[in-house]
């Protein structure tokens, strides 16, 4: 846990860098839609994002009609910090907090519409007791949208940072189905590897890997191969 905190005190803001090309812009935008699109299905007024960054998807859902109350944590507090001077003047933000959902709770209240957690449960071999612990602040029939790399990527031959954790469209099924929770969707939003994006700042060069993805969506269907799975799950009422 120390050697993944310390990787992201020391990224901080350099975090949001790696969401400003051509094509990574593109990708975030896939992304976004579909965490957006579930908090207005069930018009979510009360949201928690799970490893905030720098703010990128608490920004989405605060452009989200419904939302009226948004909190956030992290495991950094350079994340946090970062978080709390974009939001600053938002006042439906009621705080964010210092948390490794590994091995701790959220230190929110109970009731949250919506959580996300967006390449996040990945750095806990045990994520699945992550899930739980975030879902005992979910309200019955809330959603939670978050992602687990695809062990059958191709990205598995290539080693991160940081440890994380693959999983697969079984391993899914059975763990949201242990949790109590059904699922509402599966997605994919890239199959390339993660190399070719960040390399990617010239339009033409984006161009040419939204093509390609589109290309293999059409070929492979929604989540074949795709880097991470993007799963939203709803809480069933007890």
């Amino acid at each position: 846990m120390k050697d993944r905190q310390k990787y992201w005190e020391v990224l901080g803001d350099k975090y949001g860098r790696g969401w400003s090309n051509q094509a990574q812009l593109a990708m975030s935008t896939r992304e976004l839609a579909f965490i957006v699109r579930n908090a207005e299905e069930i018009e979510a007024h009360r949201v928690l994002d799970c490893g905030v960054g720098h703010g990128r998807i608490l920004a989405a859902l605060a452009a989200c009609p419904p939302v009226s109350e948004l909190a956030g944590i992290d495991i950094a507090d350079a994340m946090i910090a970062s978080c709390e001077r974009r939001f600053a003047t938002d006042k439906r933000f009621i705080g964010f907090s210092h948390c490794d959902i590994s091995t701790e709770n959220v230190p929110f209240k109970s009731g949250f519409d919506l959580i996300t957690a967006i390449r996040v449960l990945k750095y806990s071999d045990n994520w699945p007791a992550s899930l739980v612990r975030l879902l005992s602040v979910l309200r019955p029939e809330g959603r939670l949208v978050f992602s687990m790399p695809n062990r059958r990527s191709v990205n598995r031959l290539w080693k991160g940072h940081i440890h994380s954790t693959k999983t697969t469209h079984e391993i899914l099924d059975a763990v949201v189905s242990a949790v109590g929770c059904r699922t509402v969707e599966i997605a994919g939003f890239s199959r390339l590897p993660d190399l070719l994006y960040r390399f990617a700042s010239e339009a033409p060069l984006a161009a040419a890997l939204e093509a390609s993805e589109a290309a293999f969506e059409a070929a492979l269907g929604p989540t074949l191969f795709t880097r991470e799975l993007f799963v939203s799950i709803e809480k069933r009422s007890v």
